[in-house]
């Protein structure tokens, strides 16, 4: 449902938009102050055109505004008003398509305002950082795999890499300036309060297998972590719950974190350092393949004049992440090998 208050004479832009675009169904209502309150109710893939056209029209426009909201049901169902509209002999195959067509994604609005909400820092992100790290810690020094995956459910960091790579994608550098913040802030409170635990409470790598299968990276934690960047992005841009998509994503990045932390902490300084080394290798796939995800669904900003900017952001954000990611494989070769097995460097 789109909601649009405009003064009376500047109604006439509003119904052209309207009639290009031809949404399920629309009303207007004279309001007493002079202005004109138009409902629309626009299905999700009809939706983002018109939010690109009603952006471009209303900026000249005093006193004017456009609310996006969530419907969670209509009667009549909008496809039960489609049947009922009239398809002409004449009419263009893709024209009688779009009739009956079921969107593929939410608006690119309402994409940005979700992610901006879930990229923000805030005390509720703070908390659930500190309390999804003591958990993983006392899951992996007790080797049990349901604590760990406990505190995958409460790690809050589906947000701001999802916002890191929206931001590229829209050349949205205010929202990039937030992701990379939360994100920093997030993965040095759990590094920190792993090394407080790695060194006060009495902590044997050698026998915690959780903690020692984070020493070592592999082409599986590659794919992992790629298929969890392209899961959150799509979960999202569909507008279905992320729940199940942020345990994917916390499982690549808190318990590396966290066993990098807990092994400094207990003086194991290489392992360490390998645990390190595969949160940012998934750390860099989950954007590599959120940007590529993106890219691949038509996210692109609402304003045309900024769509070259940011097709150059994106391109220079894929070739970036494409080049860390190549050198970090070379590394991860020569460090492990073409075997891949993971290395008795705790001995």
């Amino acid at each position: 449902m789109i909601e649009i208050l405009v003064p009376q004479p500047s109604q006439g832009a509003i119904d052209t938009v309207l009639e290009a675009h031809e949404p399920v169904t629309f009303w207007s209502t004279q309001l007493p102050d002079e202005k004109v309150r138009t409902s629309v109710l626009s299905e999700g893939s009809t939706t983002q055109a018109i939010m690109e056209d009603l952006q471009g029209r209303i900026e000249d426009i005093q006193d004017a505004h456009v609310v996006l909201m969530s419907v969670e049901a209509t009667l009549p169902h909008p496809s039960e008003i489609q049947k009922e509209m009239p398809i002409q002999e004449d009419m263009e195959v893709e024209e009688a398509d779009a009739l009956t067509q079921t969107p593929s994604r939410i608006s690119t609005v309402e994409l940005f305002q979700d992610v901006l909400e879930m990229s923000r820092m805030s005390r509720y992100y703070v908390a659930l950082v500190i309390l999804s790290t003591i958990v993983a810690a006392m899951g992996m020094i007790a080797g049990s795999t349901v604590v760990i995956v406990g505190a995958m459910v409460i790690a809050p960091l589906i947000g701001p890499n999802v916002g890191l790579a929206l931001s590229t994608t829209l050349a949205d550098f205010k929202l990039a300036r937030e992701s990379i913040w939360t994100n920093m802030t997030g993965a040095t409170l759990a590094v920190i309060i792993s090394i407080a635990l790695g060194y006060w409470l009495p902590f044997d790598p050698l026998g915690a297998p959780e903690v020692i299968s984070r020493t070592w990276v592999g082409f599986p934690d590659v794919a992992l972590a790629l298929a969890a960047g392209a899961a959150a992005v799509l979960s999202l841009s569909v507008g279905v719950s992320t729940a199940l998509v942020g345990v994917m994503v916390a499982v690549a990045l808190l318990p590396p974190l966290v066993a990098c932390g807990m092994l400094i902490g207990a003086g194991y300084l290489e392992p360490g350092m390998f645990a390190g080394l595969l949160a940012l290798t998934n750390f860099i796939c989950i954007n590599l393949a959120g940007v590529v995800t993106f890219l691949i669904q038509g996210i692109r900003p609402t304003r045309y004049w900024e769509a070259e900017k940011a097709r150059r952001s994106t391109g220079i954000a894929i070739i970036i992440w494409s080049i860390l990611l190549v050198l970090l494989l070379v590394i991860i070769w020569q460090a492990f090998g073409p075997t891949l097995t993971p290395p008795a460097r705790l001995t």
